[in-house]
């Protein structure tokens, strides 16, 4: 069952991407920032990575995805200045045939099956401060217990 928080969070990198494809820019002092997700050391496979403000000086919340344990956010799409919540999901399965009753040939996307503990999503503990300038990248060490 998908959580109205991960509908959220989808509906937002969503948004980020088709404003970041529109070329002009919103005016905010984005920073580029990029760094790496494990869980248990492993890194994380696939994922989605979302700022939440957590400070009056960041004043928007953006997310991007998580591929082979990095993620990055470009100068049009990163977060401005401040101090963050983040938020840490996993990404489902993978594409498989409809059970029966649907059309032969679709496929969908079964339920995720959510490997990162709640303590990373939805009772996240982790922040996050994004500096002006800065290039150094903003890691996060997960474990499961």
């Amino acid at each position: 069952m998908i959580r109205s928080h991960q509908v959220a969070t989808m509906a937002l990198l969503a948004l980020t991407i088709s404003v970041a494809g529109c070329g002009g820019g919103d005016g905010l002092d984005r920073q580029a920032v990029t760094g790496t997700v494990t869980l248990d050391g492993q890194p994380l496979e696939t994922g989605l990575i979302t700022f939440d403000p957590a400070s009056a000086t960041a004043e928007t919340s953006t997310a991007t995805e998580i591929v082979n344990g990095t993620y990055t956010f470009s100068s049009q799409t990163g977060p401005v200045p401040g101090e963050y919540r983040v938020v840490i999901n996993s990404s489902g399965g993978e594409m498989v045939e409809p059970p029966a009753g649907q059309a032969p040939g679709d496929t969908y996307l079964p339920p995720p099956e959510e490997k990162v503990p709640r303590k990373y999503n939805s009772q996240t503990t982790l922040t996050a401060t994004v500096a002006s300038g800065s290039n150094e990248p903003i890691n996060f060490e997960l474990t499961s217990d």
